[in-house]
């Protein structure tokens, strides 16, 4: 019988039987008509009516490496048994990505269904080297977001590496979008920063002209993050940041998109120490439920400037610095749009806990307990990214409750149960979560002498949105592989 690596029944290989010269030689006499019978769909062969004499086999088949027994000898009467095992004949493939000016494109996504196993990725230079390719024309996708889909093929021999060279085009859509002033749209709103697509590389910001309008040539196609704010520093005018998300469609987009912006106020203030009244800087000022719109006082004065505040009957701001207790600061008088509010005074109350196992925390209450002991409740703050993993949000705070300290304000147990169970984050580029059910873990870790945070890690699927038509599995990372955060970013 003829079986494949994978010890399945092998049909349709050719089985020729050729006359040996010698036994102790490689010497075949390869005739150029020799008997031959291809095998059966259960891999089974046989021949009959041999003479006697020495002879070889040779198993050919497409896609299959070609195999020659050793020599056997044949007499009157033997009944001989041989099962062959083929190997999958196989070669390389050498795929270059570029674009119309001959860049290389990286993170394309590469699919063969001829090759279950690959699901590759080209690097910066945009070339991937594919191995265990079938011998046969290989039919390739290959896949990126901001990209016309392209379908491919390679034409591979055994042992040998098939080079080529593919260029994606991109898929891009021209969208206008027109800043006006809400209430008031036939005001046109000149320097406006417009931003399209995620933070990084490959997002679009352009600045309104005049006419408040700003041409997105190319746009990628699909949904897109669209965000729309004044310039921080310069702008005569405050406004509410804008968020919101768009359908980018290829060419053209006909119709504008209008982005309404909210005329907003200023607010400007100083924090102070405490204990000793002294200006503090340093401080992150924020507005509650709005952690966007935030400033940092300064270092010698400790001034801190909200631009951009949204109107209301009374405005909370939280205030926060390692090393002292985060307080929330209520101006209970209402802010219309244009105000420029001065003369706020916040102040800052030294903490007796500054971290926590190596983490600046923001403390927010203390409760006194039995036995020199106490009850503390806060957040950790400025959680440095750690190789390989950084929160999706810089500004997120991981918070912790009713924490049981010593007089010295140390943690009694080495291993706490934080408050959030799931928080954002991004491990070497790709989006995902970091769950724990009942908290993510803050621990102690002596060998190292420092704290951490872990918990599963679940990546969000980018491949279910390159190939709609393939399910993916849930992409999840045991706590104790995935990657965690490090007091100090060790």
């Amino acid at each position: 019988k003829v079986t494949g690596a994978d010890g399945g029944q092998v049909g349709n290989v050719r089985v020729e039987l050729h006359k040996a010269d010698s036994a102790w030689t490689d010497t075949v006499t390869w005739q150029p008509n020799p008997q031959w019978v291809a095998s059966g769909g259960d891999g089974s062969y046989s021949f009959g009516n041999i003479l006697p004499g020495l002879y070889r086999l040779q198993f050919t088949k497409t896609g299959l490496n070609s195999l020659v027994t050793d020599t056997f000898r044949v007499d009157y009467g033997d009944r001989l048994l041989r099962d062959e095992e083929l190997s999958a004949a196989r070669g390389f493939i050498a795929l270059t990505v570029q674009d119309k000016d001959k860049k290389g494109i990286g993170d394309v996504c590469v699919k063969s269904d001829q090759i279950p196993s690959l699901l590759g990725f080209t690097d910066s230079d945009g070339k991937l080297l594919i191995i265990e390719a079938p011998t046969d024309t290989v039919k390739l996708q290959l896949r990126r977001i901001g990209y016309a889909d392209l379908d491919t093929a390679a034409l591979v021999t055994a042992g040998d590496t098939a080079k080529i060279t593919c260029k994606l085009q991109k898929s891009v859509g021209q969208v206008v979008v027109r800043v006006v002033e809400k209430g008031n749209t036939s005001r046109r709103l000149e320097d406006m920063i417009v931003k399209l697509g995620k933070d990084g590389k490959d997002q679009i910001s352009k600045t309104t002209d005049a006419q408040g309008e700003v041409i997105l040539a190319d746009a990628p196609t699909g949904q897109q993050s669209l965000t729309v704010s004044p310039k921080p520093d310069t702008a005569a005018t405050d406004y509410v940041l804008f968020e919101t998300k768009i359908q980018v469609y290829p060419g053209v987009n006909a119709q504008p998109t209008v982005v309404e912006m909210e005329p907003a106020a200023r607010l400007q203030g100083i924090v102070r120490n405490k204990d000793d009244g002294k200006p503090l800087g340093g401080v992150t000022v924020s507005i509650e439920g709005n952690a966007k719109t935030k400033a940092v006082s300064d270092s010698s004065t400790g001034v801190f400037k909200l631009r951009n505040v949204p109107p209301g009957e009374s405005t909370t701001l939280i205030a926060f610095k390692g090393g002292f207790k985060t307080t929330r600061f209520k101006y209970d008088k209402r802010i219309a749009a244009g105000d420029k509010v001065t003369g706020v005074e916040i102040e800052l109350e030294k903490s007796p806990m500054d971290s926590l196992f190596g983490f600046a925390v923001a403390l927010d209450s203390v409760k006194a307990g039995s036995g020199g002991r106490n009850r503390v409740w806060g957040a950790l703050i400025q959680i440095p990214p750690t190789f390989g993993v950084k929160l999706a949000d810089e500004n997120a705070r991981l918070n912790f409750a009713d924490l049981e300290v010593d007089s010295t304000y140390k943690p009694v147990a080495d291993s706490i149960s934080l408050a959030e169970s799931e928080i954002g984050v991004d491990v070497f580029g790709l989006a995902g979560k970091m769950k724990l059910s009942g908290g993510l873990a803050l621990q102690w870790i002596d060998s190292a002498k420092a704290g951490r945070i872990s918990g599963n890690i679940t990546l969000d699927d980018p491949i279910s949105k390159l190939f709609p038509e393939t399910k993916f599995l849930d992409i999840t990372i045991p706590k104790k592989q995935a990657p965690s955060f490090w007091a100090g970013g060790i």
